[in-house]
C-alpha cells in the first residue's frame, strides 16, 4: 500500500496536467477534423504522463527510501522518504512541476475562451 500512496501523490496531478492539456488543445484547435493518427498519439502522450512517470517514480523510490515504510497509528504503512538531495530531483519535484505546467495550460485556456467569447 505504500507504493501506491507514492503512486496516487503523482499520479493526481499528471491526471490533472492531462485534463487540462486535453481542455487547451480543444480550445486553441483551429481545425474542425482530428485524424485516427492524432488521436492515437494524445492518448499515448496521456498515458505516458499519468500512467508511466507515476510508474517510475514508484520504482525510483526504492532509491530515496530509508527505510520500506512506517506504521502509523489509524492510517497504518506509509512510505518514507530519506530527505536528501536525490530525494528532491527523484520523488519531491514531480507534484510541484505537474501543478506548475497545469497551472500555465489552465492560464492559455482561459485566454483561449475569452478569445472564443470576444469573436
Amino acid at each position: 500500500s505504500s507504493k501506491i500512496i507514492i503512486g496516487a501523490s503523482v499520479g493526481i496531478p499528471a491526471c490533472i496536467l492531462c485534463i487540462t492539456r486535453r481542455l487547451y488543445t480543444l480550445t486553441a484547435v483551429q481545425a474542425v477534423s482530428i485524424t485516427r493518427h492524432d488521436k492515437q498519439r494524445i492518448v499515448l502522450v496521456d498515458l505516458i504522463i499519468a500512467v508511466v512517470i507515476p510508474a517510475i517514480i514508484m520504482i525510483l523510490h526504492y532509491v530515496v527510501q530509508g527505510h520500506r515504510f512506517d506504521v502509523l497509528g489509524q492510517v497504518g504503512c506509509y512510505p518514507i522518504v530519506h530527505n536528501s538531495l536525490p530525494a528532491y530531483f527523484l520523488y519531491f519535484m514531480w507534484p510541484l512541476v505537474f501543478g506548475v505546467i497545469s497551472f500555465v495550460y489552465s492560464g492559455l485556456t482561459l485566454r483561449f475562451f475569452w478569445l472564443r467569447r470576444a469573436q
